[in-house]
């Protein structure tokens, strides 16, 4: 038996996925507030499509409380959510900010959308 791996759009499809950990970013926020000049989540490797500010200038932007959408995402299968931290002396940080694992493991979906209607991988026709 194989199991194969579907990539659409160039990106591995897997069968959990990477969720924003909004309690982190409330703890990490509210531990800097003091120092902490804007706050934003966002999926790493692709940060200026999928960042928003969530904290700036001493208040939320959002209610983290509610589990808000970030760019109309919750959460990636092959994407890092982070929270970048800007600091008033102008130092930042970025830091991993998810609970969930990408599990490695396609889902059927994705191994249903790599296989012809034959059944068979198309690099074996």
């Amino acid at each position: 038996m194989h199991l194969y791996l579907c990539i659409i759009n160039s990106q591995p499809q897997f069968t959990t996925m990477k969720n924003y950990d909004y309690s982190k970013a409330k703890e990490l926020i509210e531990k800097h507030s003091s120092d902490l000049q804007e706050a934003s989540l966002g999926m790493h490797e692709d940060w200026g499509w999928t960042a928003e500010t969530i904290w700036e200038d001493g208040e939320y932007k959002k209610n983290l409380d509610e589990k808000p959408e970030i760019a109309g995402i919750s959460g990636s299968r092959w994407a890092t959510p982070t929270i970048e931290l800007i600091f008033k002396d102008g130092n930042e940080k970025m830091i991993p900010c998810f609970v969930g694992e990408n599990s490695g493991i396609p889902d059927e979906a994705a191994i249903a959308m790599y296989l012809k209607p034959s059944g068979k991988p198309l690099q074996e026709e």
